[in-house]
């Protein structure tokens, strides 16, 4: 179904709203806005939810336009969550009449309530990657980390397959805390996940386990090469330049050491970390 050949409009508009900021974005819409609608939606945004906004002979680009705006929200337990407005505009000589309202109203109703499910699943999504992730150093979380490290250890137990394991432990990072303060040492923790985020393959995960600990799981990957990659990250770290941790005198270099294992008969998640 098309709004715009069903109704004969000029044209058809669907601006979203801000819910964060409390505005409408009239920079993702496609088309005009006369300015009387930016008032109209102000009002729309206070609450006038049920307003009939239509308004004739209001003019756009010197021509003289009939034009019907109405909200796109749910109604839930009285609460209504607003996803944005509705606008239809077409020749003042064509007003919208009743019937046509009616119909306009039952399609906005339909469309807030495919958006409202719409919206609910991508938060969930959200809140299920925040959960899996740690907020701070933007690896994977513990919990989500343990997981899995558990489906590798038996894909790599039923196919025989190679998979390592690194703990990677910031050498000193209690000095570190006390001589430039926590904040500081959640930085150096921020960007060296960063740093093992951009030295490992896409297959490989890495996470955060403790304050100052991090694993970085190595599919396919024997001892041997497990060893290789261990040590290119140790040095990534010590050549990288941590901006926050100079002085007028001297720049403290951070360091980690970094314990290798590769899963063998019988070992469960446990007994390789």
């Amino acid at each position: 179904m098309c709004i715009r050949d069903s109704f004969n409009a000029v044209c058809s508009i669907s601006l979203e709203y801000d819910e964060e900021n409390e505005k409408f974005d009239f920079e993702r819409h496609h088309g005009r806005v006369p300015e009387e609608f930016r008032e109209h939606a102000d009002n729309l945004k206070k609450g006038a939810y049920e307003v009939d906004s239509t308004l004739n002979g209001s003019t756009m680009d010197d021509q003289e336009i009939s034009y019907f705006v109405i909200p796109i929200q749910k109604k839930t337990d009285g609460e209504k969550t607003m996803y944005g407005v509705l606008q239809l505009v077409r020749g003042s000589d064509a007003p919208f009449k009743d019937d046509e309202r009616d119909n306009i109203f039952k399609i906005a109703r339909a469309v807030g309530t495919y958006l409202d499910g719409h919206y609910n699943r991508i938060k969930a999504q959200i809140n299920q990657r925040k959960a899996d992730t740690d907020v701070l150093t933007k690896t994977s979380a513990r919990r989500k980390l343990e997981e899995l490290m558990q489906r590798e250890v038996v894909r790599a137990a039923r196919y025989e397959r190679d998979l390592s394991v690194l703990m990677l432990d910031i050498d000193h990072f209690k000095d570190i805390n006390d001589a430039y303060g926590h904040l500081q040492g959640d930085s150096v923790l921020r960007e060296i996940g960063t740093i093992l985020n951009n030295n490992i393959r896409e297959a490989d995960k890495v996470g955060r386990y403790g304050g100052e600990e991090f694993i970085v799981m190595l599919p396919e990957i024997d001892y041997e090469r497990a060893c290789d990659v261990a040590e290119k990250l140790r040095q990534a770290v010590e050549l990288y330049d941590f901006q926050n941790l100079k002085d007028e005198d001297s720049a403290l270099k951070v360091t980690v050491s970094i314990g290798v294992a590769s899963l063998e008969k019988d070992q469960g998640v446990k007994e390789l970390i």
